[in-house]
């Protein structure tokens, strides 16, 4: 997916936005509508929880359609970066478990097609994703056209971003570093890369 919109230490979060440090502390509990909301404002916390709370959810549907883990597991990345770009879109009174598997099983079709597609094309490294991954990366402008928007980023999408370009570390290797699931990194990766892009393109 390649358009569309665009998750630190505790107290310098908790400094900078005390709404979202206790949007943290209320994980447990906060409503999946308020998640959605907030997620259509562009709070990177809100879907960092919603993750946390349904991306099991979502691979094991994921599986039951695209039958091989390494799909499914684009799949829930695929999920939750829609997600991102259409919160905003969505009815205030929408069920939200019949939306997650209404775009898991549009995101399971759409990979299991573009993997028809690409069927003889050879690829090289660990995982199907870490190509991906630097290629997009290669596509950026030179590292001092990207300092400034990257500064611009919120931290968690930041961090991921500078130990992807600057440190040139696989998705794996950054989960090891900053200590966060492997699929939580890459989400990460995809939406900083599209709010990076926002940047860019307004010149900043």
């Amino acid at each position: 997916m390649d358009s569309g919109r665009d998750f630190p230490d505790s107290s310098a979060f908790t400094r900078r936005r005390p709404a979202l440090a206790n949007l943290a502390l209320s994980q447990d509990t906060w409503p999946d509508t308020d998640l959605i909301t907030q997620i259509a404002q562009h709070n990177e916390r809100a879907l960092d929880l919603l993750y946390t709370r349904y991306s099991k959810l979502v691979y094991s549907l994921a599986l039951g359609i695209a039958h091989t883990p390494a799909m499914a597991e684009e799949v829930v990345q695929d999920v939750f970066q829609t997600i991102w770009q259409t919160a905003g879109a969505t009815p205030p009174d929408t069920q939200l478990v019949r939306w997650l598997v209404g775009i898991t099983r549009t995101c399971a079709l759409d990979a299991i097609g573009a993997a028809g597609g690409q069927a003889t094309q050879q690829r090289t490294g660990s995982s199907g994703e870490e190509p991906c991954l630097a290629d997009r990366l290669a596509q950026l402008p030179e590292a001092e056209v990207v300092r400034p928007a990257l500064a611009a980023l919120p931290l968690p999408q930041r961090q991921v971003l500078e130990l992807a370009y600057y440190g040139g570390m696989s998705c794996a290797a950054i989960a090891e570093e900053i200590g966060e699931p492997v699929g939580k990194v890459k989400l990460r990766l995809r939406t900083g890369l599209l709010m990076l892009r926002e940047q860019l393109e307004r010149g900043v």
